[in-house]
């Protein structure tokens, strides 16, 4: 893991190049304390589309529960209760 202390950040040429070069985020100390973190734009997608699949597998998970809870109903079967409803 890089880290480097919040001083670094003035030289914005040199943090901007090593957050570019870096295969995983960079901590920014404070006092000798975690601060901030930075990453380059590639490491933020990869971030980003691995919180989006979980957040996608968590609804997966909360609508098979509702499945088996009798809570939810198949397209056919939604489309079907609307048309009786309705008188369609």
């Amino acid at each position: 893991m890089t880290s480097i202390p919040i001083s670094e950040l003035k030289n914005t040429t040199a943090t901007m190049r090593l957050c570019q070069e870096a295969d995983e985020p960079i901590l920014v100390t404070k006092n000798g304390r975690p601060a901030i973190w930075l990453v380059n734009d590639d490491e933020m997608q990869r971030l980003k589309d691995a919180n989006d699949r979980d957040r996608l597998y968590q609804l997966v998970a909360h609508s098979e529960c509702q499945w088996h809870e009798g809570l939810a109903t198949d397209a056919a079967m939604g489309i079907n209760q609307m048309r009786e409803h309705y008188g369609l």
